[in-house]
């Protein structure tokens, strides 16, 4: 996508980052610290020195699903991309990472298949009032973070296009990363993740600010009120000096 592509080719030159584009993961020497990639632009091997590396594995569906004959040819769970409903085996939805929906698998996606899902399926279940099939039109969105505090959030439909539904979304990096990251993904992914975020230091107990991060925040967070903090962006220690962003309660 063009628009993004733009801003963030500018990260990569600002930050001297080497791209390799077009490069598959084939092995990991682990002991001899090399990755071995096959360069599919011009079909040879080649082998990379790491000091740490990050691997995100390829995707499936479970094997349930797979197994099932409710799966194409690929092993997803087959559904129309824009009813969700399932080609063959008409009483059957599906929407999120197990299903074929050529887009995005996050939590953005999610959001906007849902209330397309809820909608057919009650179409289905009122014959008497029939209507037309609500469509998902392939929105998601990608969180691109470009630096401490900033990122580009990414939306886009099926046909690649810029979406504007967050009024924070812009063409280059915003402020508001730490904002996502750190005060909503708490609230969304429940006590492990505030668990989590205890333990790097960016949430803490009422009466535990300051704690040590290493410290079990078990008997701390649970049913109190919480408060999320900030780093500091002049602040390079490890556990530096952080601003309050949000005081809440948590539901036990």
């Amino acid at each position: 996508m063009p628009e993004y592509a733009k801003s963030l080719e500018k990260v990569i030159a600002r930050k001297e980052i080497e791209t390799l584009y077009k490069h598959e993961l084939v092995e990991l020497r682990a002991g001899e610290k090399q990755a071995v990639f096959v360069d599919h632009e011009h079909e040879e091997e080649v082998t990379l020195r790491y000091e740490m590396i990050r691997v995100v594995p390829p995707q499936r569906a479970p094997q349930v699903v797979r197994s099932s004959l409710l799966a194409d040819a690929d092993g997803w769970l087959e559904v129309d991309k824009y009813t969700l409903r399932h080609p063959r085996y008409l009483n059957v939805f599906a929407l999120g990472d197990a299903s074929s929906l050529p887009t995005s698998k996050t939590g953005a996606a999610i959001r906007k298949q849902a209330p397309v899902l809820v909608s057919n399926m009650l179409t289905l279940l009122r014959p008497q009032d029939p209507g037309a099939f609500a469509s998902y039109d392939g929105y998601a969105s990608c969180p691109l973070v470009t630096g401490y505090g900033k990122m580009i959030l990414a939306e886009f439909d099926y046909d690649k296009k810029p979406v504007r539904l967050s009024r924070s979304t812009k063409l280059r990096s915003v402020g508001v990363c730490t904002s996502l990251n750190v005060t909503a993904s708490p609230r969304f992914t429940g006590m492990a993740s505030l668990k989590a975020w205890h333990r790097l230091g960016f949430v803490s107990g009422r009466s535990y600010i300051g704690r040590r991060c290493g410290e079990r925040p078990d008997c701390l967070l649970r049913g109190k009120r919480i408060t999320v903090l900030k780093k500091r962006a002049n602040d390079s220690r490890r556990l530096g000096s952080y601003t309050a962003l949000r005081v809440a309660k948590l539901r036990t």
